[in-house]
C-alpha cells in the first residue's frame, strides 16, 4: 500500500471513529434526558410520549429500544412491555423484534470494529467474567450463544457485544439473534398482555 492509499484509509477511520463517538455522545444525551423525565423508569410516562409521536409513534418506539440496547442502563423489560400494551401483541412483537434487531446488530458491529476495550467499558464487569470464558470455546461458541438468546433472562445486549469480539461469523451471529429471538419475544408478548389484562 502506498503512502497516499494509507493517508487515505487513516483519514476514512478517523472520520468513522469521530461520528461513531459523536453519535455515541449524542444517544447518551438523550437517554439522559429521557431519564431525567421518567420515560425509562415509568411505563405510563413512557406511554404518553410514544403517543405524542402519533404517526411516527413506531419510528420512536424502534428508536427506543435502539437506544436500550446501545446504553446499557435503560431496562430493556420497560420498553417492550410499552410496545405489547401501547401497540398490541401482533404489532408490538413486529417492533420489538424490529428494534432488537437492529440495536443488537449495532452492538456487535460497533463491538467487532473497536475490540476488546470497547466492550469491557460497556458491560459490567459480573456479566465479562461470567461469559468472557465462553469466547474460547471455538465453535461451541455459536451454539452456547444461540441458547442464550433463546433464553427470557439472559443479558443479550452483553451477549451481542460479547460475540463482537469472539471468532463466531456475521452470518452465524444474525442467524442466532434473527431467529432464536422470535419464539421468545412471542411468548413475552402475549403474556405480557394477558398480565396487562388481568391488571
Amino acid at each position: 500500500m502506498d503512502y497516499q492509499s494509507k493517508s487515505t484509509s487513516t483519514r476514512k477511520n478517523t472520520l468513522l471513529n469521530v461520528a461513531v463517538v459523536v453519535t455515541l455522545i449524542i444517544i447518551l444525551l438523550l437517554c439522559l434526558y429521557g431519564w431525567q423525565l421518567g420515560i425509562f423508569r415509568d411505563l405510563d410516562t413512557l406511554r404518553a410520549y410514544i403517543d405524542k409521536a402519533g404517526f411516527w409513534a413506531p419510528l420512536a418506539f424502534i428508536l427506543l429500544h435502539f437506544l436500550q440496547i446501545i446504553i446499557p442502563f435503560i431496562p430493556g423489560g420497560v420498553v417492550q412491555t410499552a410496545g405489547v400494551i401501547i401497540f398490541g401483541p401482533w404489532r408490538g412483537f413486529f417492533l420489538n423484534y424490529l428494534g432488537i434487531a437492529i440495536g443488537s446488530t449495532v452492538s456487535f458491529a460497533l463491538a467487532r470494529h473497536y475490540g476488546q476495550s470497547f466492550v469491557r467499558d460497556k458491560v459490567s464487569p459480573e456479566v465479562w467474567h461470567k461469559y468472557f470464558r465462553w469466547l474460547d470455546n471455538g465453535k461451541t461458541f455459536p451454539r452456547l450463544f444461540g441458547i442464550a438468546i433463546l433464553l427470557p433472562f439472559a443479558p443479550d445486549d452483553a451477549l451481542c457485544m460479547l460475540a463482537g469480539i469472539s471468532n463466531i461469523s456475521w452470518a452465524q451471529f444474525l442467524f442466532c439473534v434473527l431467529l432464536c429471538k422470535i419464539p421468545v419475544l412471542l411468548i413475552y408478548s402475549f403474556t405480557m398482555l394477558g398480565a396487562n389484562q388481568l391488571l
